[in-house]
């Protein structure tokens, strides 16, 4: 069995480039349709940040559920977590400072008693005649 020789065929020369002619004025370029363009480009930009950031910030609050959501805020995922760390914070001192964290305290109670009063004549003692007379007169 003979063995092929391996060949190596020379690479071919770069493409050359050819220098502007500085003589040919360049074409005019339409700056207004160029800004145009670039301003609705970051306008879509910006509004893809802010619904990403929104996306983000549901996560981010799916994840911590002993967070408040009022607590959370911010433009970019950066601020967003920054002021998930602050909030973290701040629900971690009000349960510090409570008496029993894992047992929420209810409003000290109020006493109302239930149902209505036990109606009962009126007292006959502190009433003038006048008003004896009318108070038999409604009664019947």
């Amino acid at each position: 069995m003979e063995e092929e020789p391996i060949v190596v065929e020379p690479e071919a020369p770069p493409p050359e480039v050819s220098e502007p002619d500085p003589a040919e004025p360049d074409p005019p370029v339409d700056f207004g349709g160029l800004l145009k363009a670039e301003r609705a480009t970051s306008q879509s930009l910006r509004e893809r940040l802010t619904a990403a950031a929104i996306s983000y910030r549901t996560a981010v609050l799916a994840t911590a559920p002993d967070v408040p959501p009022e607590l959370v805020s911010g433009q970019t995922p950066e601020e967003i977590d920054a002021s998930l760390e602050a909030a973290r914070g701040i629900v971690a001192a009000v349960r510090e400072r409570s008496p029993n964290p894992d047992v929420a305290q209810p409003p000290p109670a109020v006493s109302v008693p239930s149902g209505a009063p036990v109606r009962t004549e009126p007292d006959l003692a502190g009433m003038s005649a006048i008003d004896k007379i009318k108070y038999a007169l409604t009664r019947s």
